[in-house]
């Protein structure tokens, strides 16, 4: 599963490249970066932010080269500031979207850590819900008291064992039963505000 995560990551980098190459977007928008960045972070977390930062940074520089020296066409030669390059814009363009990548590379990772912690936190309060859950019907079970329980609706929702021997009745014959139906005396006490 990870090889083929790593592979649509890589597909999608190559589909921007090759995006931008066939309609002659060089140096121009660089929006699907970021996007690319931050689908490595949602899949891959840390390392996998930061590797597609740095090969958006990479690809991005490669794009930008290629134009400059001719080798490809620029993006709206006569709109957004497109056109042949100087070495200085070229410098710009590329510095600026390459801190522009890496930043989004950190924040993405940052955030897919706090995401991939919590969900780890989860799980382990999960697991920590059910061993109580279960020390919880244990203790229920094997009390010597007959102790039955309701929902909000009057329902009875637990019967333990003495409550079986008490009353005579299974768990499963009053399960789901009104509690004004099976024990109407009982449910006479029961304050419908408690």
């Amino acid at each position: 599963a990870r090889g083929h995560q790593h592979a649509v990551i890589r597909a999608g980098m190559l589909a921007a490249v090759a995006y931008f190459v066939a309609l002659g977007f060089v140096s121009g928008p660089a929006q699907v970066y970021p996007l690319q960045i931050l689908n490595a972070a949602a899949v891959l977390f840390r390392r996998g932010a930061l590797l597609a930062a740095a090969a958006s940074s990479i690809s991005y520089g490669l794009l930008i080269d290629l134009s400059y020296y001719g080798f490809l066409e620029p993006f709206a030669p006569l709109l957004l500031g497109g056109g042949d390059l100087t070495s200085r814009e070229a410098l710009y363009r590329v510095s600026g979207h390459v801190v522009g990548f890496l930043l989004t590379g950190v924040l993405a990772s940052y955030l897919a850590d706090l995401l991939r912690r919590a969900g780890l936190e989860l799980a382990a309060k999960s697991i920590d819900f059910r061993q109580l859950q279960a020390l919880t019907k244990n203790i229920v079970e094997n009390i010597g008291s007959g102790l039955l329980t309701i929902d909000g609706d009057g329902r009875i929702t637990s019967f333990n064992r003495s409550a079986e021997e008490i009353t005579g009745r299974s768990f499963a014959a009053v399960f789901g039963a009104p509690l004004q139906n099976v024990f109407p005396a009982i449910a006479g006490r029961i304050r419908p505000d408690a």
